[in-house]
């Protein structure tokens, strides 16, 4: 199974069933409540993670660049966040509502880990992706794919490409069409029809799960299933 959709990545190997994103269903709890963001300029929301967020040369270059076209820049950057430096010219997070924050973004800025590309789809949010390390790589091929962002190392860019990135992603058509349609099928409870998927593999019969999630589960599983389930 994969926590994905058609829309993203394409049709699926046989054996491969693409059941949608998954999402908590309530808030971690450590969640604080987001600023008011100004409704006559864009808003570039930018997040590195909890882990490789120690990236302040990055942020400054963000910065910059967002300033250049007159946008809202808000940050989640760990402990960054701590610095003035920041607070004087962007809206800064130790730890941002992320949900909230991408409900009133006009481009995501992210590293492309699995759960922030999964919510940066389903609230229809442009993406800058900037891969660093593990399947973030793999996010990043499939958003640049389907039309849906931009992928750039922020690491070597300078100010001036950056600000090209943000100007083409605010003002692209087809960015922003392409990005309707994927974020569209992401409006699914993924958990939900793997959990039924799972629950109706030693029948290969998947009841209950909607008929926009294709189910493909191969025969040799399915015999395989109903030797096991049968009594010995």
């Amino acid at each position: 199974m994969a926590f994905t959709t058609e829309a993203l990545v394409g049709r699926p190997p046989d054996g491969v069933a693409l059941v949608g994103p998954s999402f908590p269903l309530w808030n971690r709890g450590d969640e604080v409540a987001a600023r008011p963001q100004p409704a006559d300029r864009p808003v570039i929301y930018a997040s590195f993670g909890s882990q490789i967020y120690f990236w302040p040369e990055i942020f400054e270059k963000l910065l910059t660049a967002g300033l250049a076209l007159n946008a809202r820049m808000v940050f989640s950057m760990g402990d960054l966040a701590n610095d003035p430096r920041w607070s004087a010219r962007a809206d800064v997070y130790r730890y941002a509502p992320q949900l909230e924050l991408l409900r009133r973004a006009s481009i995501f800025v992210t590293h492309g880990g699995a759960n922030s590309v999964m919510e940066g789809i389903a609230a229809g949010v442009a993406m800058l992706i900037s891969p660093m390390c593990n399947d973030q790589f793999h996010q990043a091929y499939f958003i640049d794919k389907a039309g849906i962002g931009c992928i750039e190392n922020l690491i070597a860019a300078p100010v001036e490409r950056i600000v090209e990135r943000f100007r083409f992603l605010l003002n692209d058509d087809t960015v922003r069409s392409s990005m309707q349609a994927v974020s569209k099928s992401y409006q699914v409870d993924g958990a939900r029809c793997a959990a039924q998927l799972i629950i109706d593999l030693p029948t290969g019969v998947p009841a209950g799960v909607p008929a926009r999630v294709p189910i493909r589960v191969p025969r040799r599983f399915r015999n395989r299933a109903r030797k096991q389930a049968e009594p010995q």
